[in-house]
């Protein structure tokens, strides 16, 4: 889905390198899950897993102050 690949690439340049060990960890667990399944995380359509939901909430942060014309 190019919407998500977008979100996520924005966010893997942007915030990736600065993401402690456990977090990098928990983004990569984040991209072995369904493109559907995160895109309604990231859109707040359902909760994620515990253990994504600190990613989710970065990523959704990220995209509103970089990524133009996004709506997480």
């Amino acid at each position: 889905m190019l919407e998500l690949d977008i979100l996520l690439v924005a966010f893997a340049h942007g915030r990736y390198p600065e993401l402690s060990p456990v977090e990098q960890a928990a983004y990569h667990a984040l991209l072995a899950c369904d493109d559907w399944q995160i895109w309604d995380w990231l859109q707040g359509a359902a909760a994620p897993p515990p253990q994504l939901a600190g990613v989710v909430e970065s990523i959704v942060r990220h995209a509103a102050r970089n990524v133009p014309g996004s709506n997480p």
